[in-house]
């Protein structure tokens, strides 16, 4: 089961604790109460789309925007009201923000020398962290000479030079060409697990989010929706705004009918014990993955077995998704994830026929009200 924002184990210990947080901006909230504890050491993703409120609650912990309420503790030190510069974090943002007319290693060193640290442990410091982050050799580079995979470790080595007890990254990876977003993304999750430094990062790249995180916190307008691992939103996804925003979902819009069944098209699915906080007559929405659709061994799926047609084909490398549906019924229309071994063992092609179970266990379903953005 997912965990709220407030649970955690005896073991674990809130590094940061958000309490009843709002922001507003006039008549816009932006924040509403959100409560939320980040644990120390851990890996914690903001995610959601553009203005559900992510960098918002970023800048609160900050401290570059106050909240309008609520409080803010860091290690148990009210933090609330406390300005940037007294806060215990490094940032690094997703414009970089190096200095261009400084040295790789003066951009480092800049938050050493306000602290004015002796020279001889500021060179020491800045080539420990150099090499840290892969760039032996770089401190008399300028900006302009580094690639951008090569200036964002620049800014992580800033963030990390004064030996921060948090680091708040936003959208550090979003300006990178995607290889390099990828191989950054695990030299970075790598980093911070030999570190064990509390990391809080906002992204709207649901990839990255389920590759970096200890834990996810979805959001939409100002609130959050679910909090948990990535295996947790990934499986287990407690709305039908989260089963949307994280990975591929087929939706299936039915009315439930008798015996846990619900009608969707020429379809009946049966949820067995999913289904029970429905009454008959209910809108529901019924959500299985692409690659939860399954074709072999059917004889050990007890329902919800169809014969289907397969209306498209399209090819995506290491697998193929079909488009499945039972005589044209768009109502009752399936998208698949099939592996390239599967599709040459059944022969699958546009116009094929085949068998398809929706698996019980794989299925979730949700309460159709159909004013859901992505639904």
């Amino acid at each position: 089961m997912a965990r709220d924002g407030n649970s955690k184990s005896a073991s674990e210990r809130a590094f940061l604790e958000i309490r009843d947080v709002t922001k507003k901006f006039g008549d816009f909230t932006a924040l509403k109460d959100i409560t939320l504890d980040i644990i120390d050491g851990e890996l914690i993703c903001f995610l959601g789309p553009s203005g559900c409120g992510k960098t918002t609650l970023l800048r609160a912990i900050a401290g570059l925007d106050f909240q309008t309420s609520g409080r803010i503790y860091q290690n148990g030190r009210d933090i609330s009201d406390v300005p940037p510069a007294d806060r215990d974090f490094g940032i690094v943002f997703q414009s970089y923000a190096l200095f261009p007319n400084l040295t790789v290693a003066k951009n480092i060193a800049y938050g050493l020398v306000n602290r004015r640290m002796g020279r001889k442990a500021i060179t020491e410091r800045v080539e420990e962290l150099l090499e840290l982050v892969g760039l032996q050799g770089s401190g008399s580079k300028y900006p302009a000479a580094l690639s951008g995979g090569q200036q964002q470790r620049v800014a992580l080595a800033r963030a990390l030079a004064t030996s921060p007890g948090m680091l708040l990254l936003d959208e550090p990876l979003s300006a990178l060409d995607a290889k390099v977003r990828e191989h950054l993304r695990h030299e970075m999750k790598d980093l911070q697990r030999r570190l064990g430094i509390t990391t809080v990062m906002v992204t709207h790249d649901q990839e990255e989010a389920l590759s970096m995180a200890d834990r996810i916190v979805v959001m939409n307008h100002g609130i959050i929706e679910q909090v948990g691992t990535p295996m947790e939103i990934y499986r287990n996804p407690t709305s039908a705004y989260v089963a949307d925003f994280i990975g591929s979902m087929n939706f299936l819009h039915g009315r439930m009918g008798t015996g846990g069944r619900v009608q969707v098209g020429r379809l009946k699915i049966a949820l067995d014990g999913a289904g029970t906080e429905f009454t008959k007559g209910d809108d529901v929405v019924v959500c299985i993955r692409p690659e939860d659709v399954a074709v072999r061994e059917l004889e050990q799926v007890r329902s919800n077995k169809y014969a289907m047609s397969v209306r498209e084909v399209e090819f995506l490398g290491s697998f193929c998704r079909a488009i499945l549906d039972v005589d044209g019924d768009k109502n009752a229309e399936l998208i698949a994830d099939f592996s390239i071994n599967l599709m040459r063992d059944f022969d699958l092609k546009r116009g094929a026929k085949l068998k398809v179970a929706l698996p019980t266990e794989r299925l979730q379903a949700f309460r159709d009200d159909k004013r859901g953005e992505h639904i």
